[in-house]
């Protein structure tokens, strides 16, 4: 049998044999079928639907056979009960198309819908129950995009008629709607307003209500769309929308309109662009900047606690203590890392990570790599100031058991650092470099030095914490921190964990107490024989300073010591406000913290300060890369000298008895003048700048740079020209102090003799200089005086030049960039210090005053001891007046000056009298 012969296959179970199938196809289209039941159906067909049909026949069957018939399904409407199968016969070749006269519009053709839409159309028909009439021969609205057709009339059994058209009954078809194609376009049934009037009567409801409800507007039997109802609420109007909605409708407006349903048109790319609203910027931004709270409230700080939520189940007190350590490590060494430093502070997560380490054991004691991985959080947060200070002030969050009360950001911190500093332990950090024998006695194995060594090479190359080649120690990391917490969070009681830290990092310096209990123990590296050990006999090996100097780090004693500093100057929390916070605590007096530093001033304070002096100096004159923090830590030991021997004999008393005491001291005041010098006698510049043919500057070939350059070198310049004036001031301060509490140390400066030029490289020199032209510490302090003096000309300023600078009020005034009135300012200061200096070496000493007086340059060769003792008394009232104007308000009165001044007057007018 050819494949022609094949009968057309249906959806039906019933067997070929009870099929009667009879068609007929006229010349214009006309098929008819009739079904099982006898019931005859007849379907009008154009040429274009018939082509219409067979394409998507062809989508439907990729591979047909050209023989066989095909087949049309044909989808049920709301008048039907019966799914049936309509079978198409070729088309007959006349043209019958008058037939369709009355249906195609003769004005405008009509857009017939693509296969797509059509199949979507026929399957979202209005139900029957929405019917207004039972009956079947009433026509069906149809889709306004399709030609409106006659309904198929009704069918009588066993008849056949013939399908008429009256041109009378077809209303014409609407213009259909500029729509986008959508899966059912407006003929989606759950978007008709079902009216409650076509409900009718619910028995459930009382009569009286029913027309009460048929009368309110049906709002909620309708669903709206999901793009009407983000219009209502606003979704997509966000603070960073780039298309914000417009607010100028009211919620009624915009209610009515998305209850209509869905928008007949999808807004298109290009009107979106339109409509844009371009966002303000301020002057020169190109992009807006990202606040915190607009970087919370776009998620980003949710997604990143995400990704690193894995480090915090790592860090659970249950689970073993390697991976504590190994999540530990890996949440410092990725703060490391500034763009997740910045995602972390902007999700408060330095907070929680904060409480996740003490959580975990850090803190407490119970593990020195913890421990040492929270003081390296808490320095990667001490880079921002306020984000410390967040941290510091949060509320106490440790799970001690041991401790009765929870312990705060900074009493972990100390906590650590006295742990540190005990006779029972060393600083892991300190042993890295060590052998395995220190680790085993500390109670670590080779697993455990291996993870130290890694925490090491992450803080000194990863953290950009220290500079290359610092020495990391725990208590390094801690006093970084601590240094930049606001001074309000520090309680005096902390003084002692400073000062036994300062002591073991102070080691190679420090000799051990033959007979105490409060003996720390030095590190292992430690030298065997520490120098204070040597500092009786008169002579001592050179190297063994320039072994000194390399065991200890500048950086860690410079934090220590800003931090005694700062106790010295009162600027930690107060006795009184300590009192109303902390009632618990056991608040000592202030006498007790006096005597605590008096107990290791005796004991090792004050010889390892002077040493840490001496080293800095050697350094300094070496020109080292670390000469900066060694210049710091110089200008710290002279303002813990100064402060302390202000008013105070006993220390007065042990400096001027220390052997290396006078020399250092005559030393510095004559580098440092010098030094000073040069830079205010070479505009600026230590010596650098050469004078031209014209007396003006000349630049050298080799010194061709650009202005910026130039304009940073001149700064750098002048702030080290300040920073050797401040130095030269302490020296001569503490010079000051002590020839006015102890009578014997204007005979010790006399006596004392070194050489100005002395380079310090001789060991022998840190005690007595050896150097071949050695003068007197009083030929010194002349021979800076005249080098100041010579700076203003033959003209001896008055008090109103004095006046003059200060401005008519008589207060100091802020000179700015006046480079030449500053220095002006800064020189009579100078002169004035130093008479006031030369008026209390003279007091008291007839030796003194006869060799000062001779030594002071004269203006003139007629210039006599009178003249001399003149212009020292004008110099010293200066200074007082300057005093008195600075600290007017403060309202002290320095008295000391005053009686030099009333001293050198009575000299004065002796010299006029003979």
């Amino acid at each position: 049998m050819t494949p022609a012969t094949y009968p057309a296959r249906t959806y039906s179970r019933k067997s070929l044999s009870k099929r009667k199938r009879t068609g007929r196809e006229d010349d214009g289209g006309e098929t008819s079928t009739t079904d099982s039941g006898g019931r005859k159906r007849i379907r009008i067909r154009s040429q274009k639907d018939e082509q219409e049909t067979v394409a998507e026949t062809e989508d439907l069957e990729p591979t047909p056979s050209p023989s066989k018939s095909r087949n049309s399904r044909t989808y049920g409407s709301a008048l039907k009960k019966h799914h049936t199968s309509t079978t198409v016969l070729p088309s007959s070749s006349s043209n019958h198309s008058e037939l369709f006269e009355s249906v195609t519009p003769s004005e405008s053709p009509v857009c017939t819908p693509k296969k797509l839409a059509r199949r979507m159309l026929a399957r979202s028909k209005t139900e029957s129950s929405l019917e207004t009439s039972p009956s079947r021969s009433s026509a069906m609205e149809r889709t306004p995009s399709l030609p409106t057709l006659p309904s198929t009339p009704s069918r009588d059994k066993g008849k056949r008629k013939e399908a008429e058209v009256d041109n009378h009954q077809l209303p014409l078809p609407r213009q259909p709607p500029n729509i986008a194609r959508t899966y059912a376009g407006a003929s989606r049934s759950f978007l008709i307003t079902i009216p409650a009037s076509s409900l009718g009567p619910n028995p459930h409801i009382p009569p009286g209500m029913n027309m009460t409800i048929g009368d309110e507007e049906d709002d909620y039997l309708s669903r709206e769309s999901y793009s009407s109802l983000r219009a209502r609420w606003d979704v997509d109007n966000s603070e960073d929308d780039p298309y914000p909605v417009d607010q100028g409708g009211s919620p009624s407006k915009r209610r009515s309109v998305s209850a209509a349903g869905t928008p007949s048109r999808t807004p298109s790319r290009r009107g979106k662009k339109a409509n844009a609203l371009s966002i303000p910027l301020p002057p020169g931004m190109m992009n807006p900047l990202k606040s915190i709270t607009e970087l919370r409230s776009k998620g980003e700080s949710r997604r990143f606690l995400d990704e690193i939520g894995y480090m915090f189940e790592g860090m659970d007190k249950s689970g073993a203590l390697s991976l504590r350590r190994t999540s530990a490590l890996d949440i410092v060494t990725k703060l490391c890392d500034a763009d997740f430093a910045r995602k972390a502070e902007a999700a408060d997560f330095l907070g929680k990570i904060w409480g996740v380490f003490i959580d975990a054991g850090a803190g407490q004691n119970e593990d020195k790599i913890l421990d040492i991985l929270l003081v390296f959080l808490a320095a990667l947060v001490a880079k921002d100031g306020s984000s410390l200070a967040d941290l510091a002030q949060r509320p106490s969050g440790s799970r001690a058991e041991s401790s009765k009360r929870c312990m705060s950001f900074v009493d972990s911190l100390f906590n650590i650092l006295a742990s540190c500093t005990n006779s029972g332990s060393s600083d892991l950090l300190y042993l890295v470099g060590s052998g395995d024998v220190d680790l085993k006695r500390e109670g670590l194995s080779k697993k455990d030095k291996s993870q130290l060594i890694s925490i090491y090479e992450t803080i000194a190359t990863k953290s950009r914490l220290f500079p290359k080649n610092t020495l990391i120690t725990a208590p390094l990391l801690i006093t970084y921190t601590l240094q930049r917490l606001p001074t309000s969070l520090l309680h005096p009681g902390y003084l002692s964990t400073i000062l036994g830290s300062l002591r073991v990092s102070l080691a190679p310096l420090v000799s051990p107490p033959l007979h105490s209990n409060s003996y720390v123990k030095p590190p292992s590296r430690a030298p065997s024989k520490p120098i204070s050990r040597m500092y009786t006999p008169p002579v001592i090996s050179h190297l063994e300073w320039r072994d000194a100097i390399s065991r200890f780090s500048f950086q860690c004693i410079n934090a220590h010591l800003q931090l005694l500093d700062a106790f010295l100057l009162g600027q930690w929390i107060t006795l009184e406000s300590d009192n109303s916070n902390d009632e618990g605590k056991d608040v000592k007096e202030d006498g007790d913290y006096e005597a605590s530093l008096d107990r290791a001033r005796e004991v090792w304070l004050l010889e390892s300060l002077v040493a840490l002096a001496i080293c800095a100096e050697m350094k300094m004159r070496i020109q080292d890369k670390d000469s900066s923090n060694a210049g710091e830590c110089l200008d710290l030991v002279l303002r813990i000298l100064v402060s302390q021997t202000h008013a105070n004999a006993g220390w007065c008393q042990a400096i001027v008895r220390y052997p290396y005491s006078p020399t250092f001291m005559i030393r510095l005041v004559a580098w440092a003048g010098d030094t000073y010098h040069s830079f205010a006698s070479n505009g600026g510049r230590n010596g650098k700048e050469v004078q031209g043919e014209d007396g003006e500057a000349a630049r050298l070939p080799n010194e061709e740079i650009n202005d910026h350059t130039a304009e940073m070198t001149k700064r750098d310049d002048s702030d080290e020209e300040i920073r050797w004036q401040d130095r030269l001031c302490l020296a001569l301060g503490l010079l000051a102090n002590l020839v006015q509490a102890v009578d014997e140390a204007k005979e010790l400066v006399r006596e004392t003799r070194i050489d100005p030029n002395c380079p310090l490289r001789k060991g022998a020199c840190i005690h007595s200089c050896c150097c071949s032209r050695p003068i007197s510490g009083l030929d010194v302090l002349t021979q800076l005086y005249g080098r100041q003096d010579g700076t203003l000309g033959p003209t001896i300023l008055a008090r109103s030049d004095i006046a003059d600078v200060q401005g008519h009020s008589g207060k100091p005034v802020d000179l700015g960039d006046d480079t030449q009135a500053r220095r002006l300012l800064d020189t009579l200061s100078l002169l004035g210090h130093l008479a006031v200096l030369f008026g209390l070496l003279m007091r008291g000493s007839r030796t003194n005053e006869e060799l000062i007086v001779g030594a002071l340059p004269t203006k003139t060769k007629g210039d006599g001891r009178r003249t001399t003792l003149s212009r020292l008394l004008d110099q010293a009232r200066e200074l007082v007046s300057f005093d008195a104007a600075v600290t007017s308000a403060d309202g002290e009165d320095d008295d000391i000056a005053r009686g030099v001044v009333v001293f050198l007057q009575e000299l004065r007018d002796k010299a006029e009298r003979t």
